[in-house]
């Protein structure tokens, strides 16, 4: 990969429990993977010595306060801006030096740069799934469980009811934990482990499901533990429409809970490691490589 900037800086969250710190974790884990020099730094004033010039800044919305004013030379990937941030006003003077970074859904906009990733020109926007945290290279073995008598979901569960219906994903779960228990195995629910715990756990289980609640299943938005999971090499167990689409042929035929667990139970050991190794094919389109080369293709155009 050809990479246009002397090193990458990723902004924010190395001391935070907020979700988006395991996103910029996984930048940088993978920035170091693929060669490229990285440094992961807090959102205070002494962060600033990291913008050197030539460098790319990866930042989130959530840590923004010392990241204005824009350093001299140095670009940005900014997510979830709305534009009334001081540097994104700034940067309105020189937008070859910016890009905003959205995840996929179906009110994703611009020309499509693959499935589920697409560039709006006129807004400088790129839309793209977060995906999994390993590299292609890295991916882990399919494996089946049959011994196991769990089914593991790693991530919030949360309720939070608005204007537009339910935002959270306690009541999908709940429909999980009642499947789960009709079909004899015990959900176990993880959050805030590490990425080595999260692989374990995820790799022992009977089963990985990975449902969202209905907003995002509406919106078509794909959760980065369905990516994560098969690539672990566990079967990908999604309510979001869209991510059936994507492993078509290779994923299962429903889309009602209780009977996308009971067709996954009845795979053959067999069967079901071979669906796994098709859908790894699928993943490994979504890595955070596939981003970064996604960002150096809209910054070579413009720089």
């Amino acid at each position: 990969m050809t990479f246009p900037f002397t090193r990458v800086v990723v902004w924010g969250g190395r001391r935070d429990l907020h979700s988006h710190s395991h996103i910029h974790r996984h930048f940088f884990r993978a920035a170091q993977a693929l060669g490229l020099r990285a440094v992961w730094v807090e959102d205070e004033p002494a962060a600033r010595d990291a913008l050197t010039p030539g460098a790319l800044v990866i930042a989130a919305d959530v840590w923004a306060k010392h990241l204005a004013p824009a350093a001299p030379q140095v670009s940005y990937v900014l997510h979830n801006f709305d534009g009334s941030h001081p540097l994104c006003r700034e940067l309105e003077q020189s937008p070859e030096r910016l890009l905003r970074l959205q995840v996929w859904s179906n009110d994703a906009l611009g020309e499509p740069w693959g499935v589920a990733r697409s560039y709006y020109r006129e807004g400088r926007t790129l839309f793209q799934p977060w995906g999994t945290d390993l590299l292609a290279g890295e991916f882990l073995a399919p494996i089946a469980n049959r011994e196991s008598t769990d089914a593991v979901f790693v991530g919030a569960i949360w309720s939070e009811r608005s204007s537009h219906g339910e935002l959270g994903n306690e009541d999908a779960i709940e429909e999980l934990r009642a499947a789960l228990a009709a079909n004899g195995l015990a959900f176990r629910h993880l959050t805030h482990v590490s990425d080595a715990e999260n692989v374990e756990a995820v790799r022992a289980a009977r089963l990985a499901p990975a449902f969202a609640g209905a907003w995002q299943v509406s919106r078509n938005y794909f959760p980065c533990r369905v990516f994560k999971n098969v690539s672990y090499g566990q079967l990908a167990i999604t309510n979001v429409p869209a991510m059936q689409d994507l492993f078509r042929g290779c994923g299962l035929n429903t889309t009602a809970v209780e009977p996308m667990v009971e067709e996954a139970l009845a795979l053959a050991d067999g069967d079901y490691l071979e669906l796994v190794r098709e859908q790894q094919r699928i993943v490994s389109h979504y890595t955070y490589r596939e981003s970064f080369e996604s960002f150096a293709r809209v910054f070579r155009e413009t720089l």
